[in-house]
């Protein structure tokens, strides 16, 4: 990196591919957009957009204890 870039931060940005007739997201962190755009194009991903804000979600204890049964039933 050199100048401006290696003081700038980088921010999240969405990403999906598909696989086995299946879209999977992922997020990676560039720059800016065409950082973003350069980095999906070099691995292959779609660029979805730039993530600006989550929303926390409390889960509720029947969504626990069916996670806890998946993975139990997966780990086995």
């Amino acid at each position: 990196m050199t100048g401006d870039t290696a003081q700038q931060k980088t921010r999240p940005y969405a990403c999906s591919y598909f696989h086995d007739r299946t879209q999977w997201a992922l997020t990676i962190h560039a720059y800016d957009w065409k950082d973003a755009e350069a980095r999906c194009l070099k691995l292959g991903l779609n660029l979805d957009g730039e993530l600006v804000g989550t929303v926390p979600m409390p889960i509720g204890v029947f969504a626990k204890m069916v996670c806890a049964v998946r993975n139990l039933l997966h780990t086995s």
